[in-house]
């Protein structure tokens, strides 16, 4: 009897330090693990340089990437980097170095959304829904809204709910108020009611309009919200 509980026993600990081993390379490793540079191919002779030597140049840039969530992925099969940098996404840099910053030489964010879309291939999607920003039609870039460099580049970030809104009015000035009797919700972040990249509802909802008025405004057993009769809406 002994012998057998002293085999379980001995089978539990391979197993807790299996998991332990799991978890620290997975820690080790970083967020997520990422192919090398996609569009290598499009820059035919183009080697990788390493962050260093875009920060020569692009020194702004480069200080405001560290604190990113782009700069704290691991990415795999790109030399001369420690997880993402720039390369990762502008493509390998040693031809727009030696030409001197040539453009034409390195890929550029806001004419190639497709650069993002390898990565976040589910907004992508979002954008073919039936109500969508215009970005796969070539009228927006992901850029417009989203600064992949960092935090204090542009006012807004994907963790920032107050710089999210200041996106949204960049565009939609006439809905920053303030206004007499202001939707509460305005003051939490747009994303409460809308999909930014897309939606099979009107106006880019993420639920039609009576589901999502009730996420919030529910109050059971009684048959009006706010002191108003919504039966008509029922």
């Amino acid at each position: 009897m002994l012998t057998s509980f002293l085999h379980i026993y001995i089978r539990i600990g391979f197993i807790f330090l299996f998991l332990i081993s799991c978890q620290s390379k997975q820690t080790q490793q970083g967020q997520k693990v990422l192919p090398p540079a996609f569009h290598a191919q499009e820059l035919k002779g183009a080697t990788y340089v390493g962050m260093s030597t875009c920060a020569t140049c692009h020194d702004k840039q480069a200080q405001h990437f560290k604190m990113a969530l782009h700069a704290r992925l691991e990415v795999s099969g790109v030399e001369n980097t420690h997880g993402t940098s720039c390369e990762m996404c502008h493509g390998p840099g040693s031809l727009h170095v030696d030409g001197g910053g040539d453009k034409q030489k390195i890929l550029n964010l806001k004419k190639d959304n497709e650069s993002c879309f390898n990565c976040h291939t589910d907004k992508k999607v979002e954008f073919k829904l039936k109500n969508h920003h215009p970005v796969l039609e070539g009228k927006m870039s992901c850029t417009d809204c989203h600064n992949p460099h960092g935090a204090d580049a542009k006012p807004w970030t994907a963790v920032s709910e107050s710089g999210m809104n200041e996106a949204c009015f960049k565009c939609h000035a006439e809905k920053r108020g303030p206004f007499a009797f202001e939707h509460e919700a305005l003051s939490s972040s747009c994303v409460m009611c809308h999909n930014p990249h897309g939606s099979i509802h009107a106006k880019m909802l993420v639920q039609n309009d009576k589901n999502l008025c009730l996420k919030c405004h529910v109050q059971p057993n009684y048959p009006t919200i706010g002191g108003r009769s919504h039966s008509a809406f029922a």
